[in-house]
């Protein structure tokens, strides 16, 4: 079927299902504009000690960015407030140290037009993801792992510790309870910077993240 068009004296053929096509195609084009435009609308603040407020937009790049950042961070101990009870400290101390590799790769993949851009919302988030590293879970591992770690393992061969639980043997620490502040400190902030990247990748989807769903790995 065809369709007749006379402006200015021409007489266009124009094919009802090329027109049909054209429209879907418009359609489908401006519903993606309006889609990548309304993800750059919501916005994150990370507020990083030593590095003050970094904002981050949100777009396609940033999205997946934060969704492989958010995934490594929420389903580690390291997330999970610490519990006196069950947990034990070098076993979060080893979940720490896999978390800094994971994100450290995640970085490491990121293509250098994107990382070096410095005034781009992915640069941003780069340096949110090293800034987590560097002054949220390093300060806390530099003063602490190393001294504990020597400590524990000497202690745990203690004979009088021989049919002590780990747990036990830990409290036995003798700054355990100003390791425990600091490393609950610690986790604290770690849990607040994995919702603002939780936000970053997930809310344009309308999706509610319960952490009690996710299941920590170490």
């Amino acid at each position: 079927m065809n369709l007749l068009i006379d402006k200015h004296g021409l007489t266009l053929h124009l094919s009802l299902w090329f027109l049909i096509v054209l429209c879907f195609i418009l359609v489908f084009y401006f519903s993606e504009l309006f889609r990548n435009n309304r993800l750059r609308v919501e916005k994150v603040d990370f507020n990083l000690p030593g590095m003050g407020t970094i904002t981050v937009s949100q777009n396609k790049d940033t999205v997946q960015l934060a969704h492989k950042a958010w995934a490594e961070l929420a389903t580690r101990k390291a997330f999970l407030p610490f519990d006196e009870t069950n947990d034990v400290i070098v076993e979060v101390y080893d979940s720490w140290y896999q978390l800094f590799r994971a994100l450290r790769e995640i970085v490491k993949e990121v293509p250098t037009s994107m990382s070096f851009h410095q005034q781009s919302d992915e640069s941003r988030l780069i340096q949110a993801i090293v800034g987590a590293l560097n002054f949220g879970l390093r300060p806390h591992l530099t003063k602490w792992q190393a001294k504990f770690r020597r400590w524990y393992s000497q202690a745990i061969l203690l004979e009088e510790n021989l049919n002590k639980s780990p747990q036990e043997i830990q409290r036995e620490f003798p700054y355990y309870l100003e390791l425990i502040s600091d490393l609950r400190e610690s986790s604290k902030e770690l849990s607040v910077y994995t919702q603002s990247m939780q936000t970053i990748a997930l809310s344009h989807r309308k999706k509610r993240w319960r952490n009690k769903n996710e299941k920590p790995s170490t």
